[in-house]
């Protein structure tokens, strides 16, 4: 596992947030690429995906606005999914 998904674990606290469930699915699915050790990138989501790229993209950029995950740069872009207590909830 690397350093940036070594502390992953999804937070029940996501079914509380009233988020679209594309977004909610989204977020479970990049706790479970994290959990696994595989980078958790965009073509590594979407290649489990099983909606459409822009839904996936939609979802990403929810989930990221509300600090629930953190790209970060590079090539490819990866993301970081964040433990609750640095979620934007408002």
């Amino acid at each position: 596992m690397t350093e940036q998904n070594s502390q992953t674990r999804m937070e029940q606290r996501i079914f509380e947030l009233d988020l679209p469930v594309e977004t909610v699915s989204i977020y479970l699915l990049c706790t479970g690429v994290s959990d696994s050790g595989k980078p958790l990138s965009f073509e590594t989501l979407l290649s489990l995906w099983n909606g459409n790229p822009e839904t996936l993209t939609r979802g990403l950029e929810a989930l990221e606005q509300k600090g629930i995950i953190q790209i970060i740069p590079g090539d490819p872009v990866q993301y970081r999914v964040l433990p609750s207590s640095q979620w934007r909830l408002s």
